[in-house]
């Protein structure tokens, strides 16, 4: 059953008074590392916080205090409160904050159980989707453009137990590395009351975004090139797919669940590598992680029967994002504002990786992967990597929701970290979430949205392949 909330308040949040946000416009323009993600499927998050605080403590001073916080955190961060502007005839697409314009921002109670939404175990999907705000409705604005909010906000009490920050964003507006720097800066202001610690706290300050487009190298003209090719219609790509912003499928019968990669067990995935996989050398944590989820993953489909018979030869492919920031040259500011992320795909048969050896060859492939996209930014210029992601069957992908690289439990707003992180996005992505694990100063929470029957597989098959490992 979905769970059911009560609407306290609903407004649209200006940001702040300042220099920048009183100009009349304010335009970022996109990059070929934004206009792939287009068309891809809002992004849904979910924070949870414990706060044993009653309905009148949070109407009288929690949410007077988050309005406060979120219009200072949204003057450092004008995108965010304005559109992306993508134009019917000719022109560019764009972020555009115009003065006026305003985020969407929902104060609810809810009457579900808090304790068992935090929880690890199977839940039901149902249950989240109430808790996250929808975007206002795209609109069609005098000049011939089609207009939509990039972000919508939404805070709800669980009376004397928690409350959920659930937000909405378009991913065309950055990456991981972005909204976990908002998200941050909005709970710092929050916490201190004001900017002064952002700009205190060199730590702090690093989250506060760099808008410069110039150190940005297109000589290929690739942006251009894959808006264009966005618009084509790709065979091999269905509605259903994790590039969709409307999900075909009903996911309320789904179970979402979260595993956990301690240090320990993490050790014991590198162990096994290291007298089991001899061409693997200095494997990372998190190829040996998505490596084990691969395999598992694919194991468990195999093992309920799939409603169409997948050959052995068949070619599966594991795709995740990797962070471009660093790599580039000269190399991007830590605090750039937009996507600077490159698709890495690993591929394989099925038979490969349901065989014996398939951890060995999973974790090879996701290493060469990393190597071969990480090492040659003159096929990322190219835009080699976009027409290979053209080429997937999406039926037979996995990918990766999350980073590893940014913490998203780093959000204090004063009622100290969150107890729990949800990607409820993964339901209709139909990808696993990856993130720093919450509990362990090192460790893995990987979040999976599967039917019943699926997830009841995967959870033998993961809980016995760590035991006999």
């Amino acid at each position: 059953m979905a769970q059911v909330i009560n609407v306290l308040e609903h407004c649209r949040l200006p940001p702040s008074t300042s220099s920048s946000a009183s100009t009349a416009e304010f335009t970022l323009p996109l990059t070929f590392y934004d206009v792939v993600w287009i068309n891809f499927y809002p992004i849904q998050r979910l924070l949870f916080y414990k706060l044993p605080y009653p309905k009148s403590h949070f109407t009288g001073t929690i949410i007077p205090k988050l309005k406060q916080s979120l219009s200072i955190a949204l003057k450092h961060f004008l995108p965010l409160a304005g559109n992306l502007i993508i134009p019917l005839d000719s022109g560019f697409p764009q972020l555009r904050y115009a003065k006026g314009d305003t985020l969407s921002v929902t104060f609810a109670e809810s009457f579900e159980d808090f304790q068992d939404l935090v929880g690890n175990h199977p839940r039901n999907c149902s249950r989240f989707y109430s808790l996250i705000p929808q975007l206002r409705p795209e609109s069609i604005e005098s000049g011939g453009a089609r207009v939509s909010a990039v972000l919508a906000v939404q805070v709800t009490l669980f009376p004397n137990y928690g409350i959920t920050i659930g937000s909405v964003h378009q991913h065309v507006i950055g990456d991981a590395n972005v909204v976990t720097g908002f998200m941050r800066t909005w709970a710092s202001i929050n916490k201190f009351d004001g900017e002064t610690e952002l700009f205190d706290n060199n730590d702090n300050k690093s989250f506060l975004p760099f808008y410069g487009r110039e150190v940005l190298e297109d000589p290929y003209k690739l942006t251009t090139l894959i808006f264009n090719e966005m618009e084509k219609p790709n065979p091999r790509q269905e509605s259903e797919s994790n590039v969709s912003k409307v999900p075909t499928k009903n996911f309320n019968f789904n179970l979402r669940v979260t595993y956990v990669m301690s240090q320990v067990e993490i050790q014991m995935l590198k162990k096994y590598a290291m007298e089991n996989m001899p061409n693997l050398v200095n494997p990372s944590s998190f190829v040996l992680t998505c490596a084990y989820i691969w395999t598992s993953w694919l194991k468990s489909m195999e093992a309920i029967g799939e409603e169409i018979k997948v050959d052995e030869n068949e070619i599966e492919y594991f795709l995740f994002a990797a962070d471009y920031r660093a790599r580039l040259s000269p190399p991007l500011p830590a605090n750039y504002f937009g996507n600077c992320i490159v698709p890495c795909i690993a591929k394989s048969t099925r038979g490969e990786l349901c065989g014996p050896r398939g951890l060995s060859i999973a974790a090879e492939n996701i290493g060469i992967a990393i190597r071969e996209r990480l090492n040659d930014q003159e096929k990322i210029l190219k835009g080699v990597w976009f027409y290979e992601l053209r080429e997937i069957n999406w039926k037979r992908l996995l990918s990766v929701s999350g980073s590893t690289k940014h913490d998203t439990y780093d959000a204090d707003f004063g009622w100290g970290k969150p107890e729990k992180y949800e990607c409820v996005s993964i339901d209709a992505s139909q990808a696993v979430s990856i993130n720093k694990s919450g509990k362990y100063e090192v460790g893995f929470e990987i979040g999976l949205s599967l039917p019943k029957n699926q997830m009841d597989t995967f959870a033998d098959i993961f809980a016995s392949g760590l035991k006999n490992l």
